[in-house]
């Protein structure tokens, strides 16, 4: 995923790095109501998140 950074005065979105697996799978990756709406499959293997990250 090619994640572009976008900061404001209040707010920093950055790419994924390895810290963040489990935040990204328990809060999205893992929840069935959330990943329905993305454009990527969802999974239900914290490991297949910690490969899915880029950098």
């Amino acid at each position: 995923m090619n994640t572009p950074v976008l900061e404001t005065d209040r707010l920093l979105l950055r790419p994924f790095c390895k810290e963040d697996a489990r935040d990204v799978y328990e809060c999205w990756e893992s929840d069935p109501d959330v990943a329905r709406y993305m454009f990527w499959s969802s999974h239900n293997d914290i490991e297949k998140t910690k490969e899915w990250r880029v950098r």
